[in-house]
């Protein structure tokens, strides 16, 4: 459990939820699980997001408005082509 705790503990989050309750929630029950938890409204402001800062997993919704979770991931993917 330590080993979980260690690997989880050097972890950057990125969670893009539109429904504010769960997105909440879950960013005050897991954010000191992480080397830092950060989260977004929506695939607009999770991209702008993803573009400014490291992070080793994202978390998405899959329906949202504005950019849904399947165009951020591909948004994400041409990103990191052309950064890498």
């Amino acid at each position: 459990m330590n080993r979980c705790k260690e690997i989880l503990s050097d972890l950057s989050i990125l969670y893009v939820e539109d429904e504010d309750s769960i997105r909440e929630m879950l960013r005050d029950v897991l954010k000191g699980d992480f080397k830092r938890f950060v989260i977004a409204k929506d695939g607009v402001e999770g991209l702008k997001k993803f573009k400014n800062s490291e992070f080793d997993i994202v978390i998405t919704d899959i329906e949202m408005p504005n950019m849904d979770g399947m165009e951020l991931a591909k948004e994400i993917k041409k990103f990191l082509k052309r950064h890498l």
